[in-house]
């Protein structure tokens, strides 16, 4: 039984997905699970889904799913590409993946890539 009538996501052009972030490390419980199912469910209505950073539910840095994951159409991810956007699951889950500057010095981009 879902704990919120998520019905009203049909009836969506798009959804934006910015439920989970990139610390997720443990499986995506309730209710977020019944949300992700429900975002998934309105694709078949004709509904798209843009994630914000990457998919919620998808592991950054493996593209394991972490219990369920958001189906994007289009992943719109910031500052540098995740790995785990484009390994195990993460391609399936991500859609189109566009990369996002935001300002962020290329130097430090560098710094955090290296380690």
């Amino acid at each position: 039984e879902e704990l919120v009538d998520h019905h009203w996501l049909n009836q969506s052009e798009w959804i934006v997905d910015a439920i989970l972030g990139t610390g997720l490390t443990g499986d995506a419980r309730e209710p977020i699970r019944s949300v992700i199912r429900s975002i998934n469910a309105a694709q078949a209505t004709g509904t798209k889904v843009l994630a914000v950073d990457l998919p919620s539910g998808l592991h950054c840095d493996t593209g394991e799913i972490l219990g369920e994951a958001v189906r994007a159409d289009l992943t719109a991810t910031f500052v540098a590409f995740k790995p785990g956007l484009s390994i195990q699951q993460g391609p399936a889950q991500s859609g189109i993946i566009s990369t996002i500057d935001i300002g962020v010095p290329q130097e430090v981009i560098n710094c955090v890539l290296r380690k």
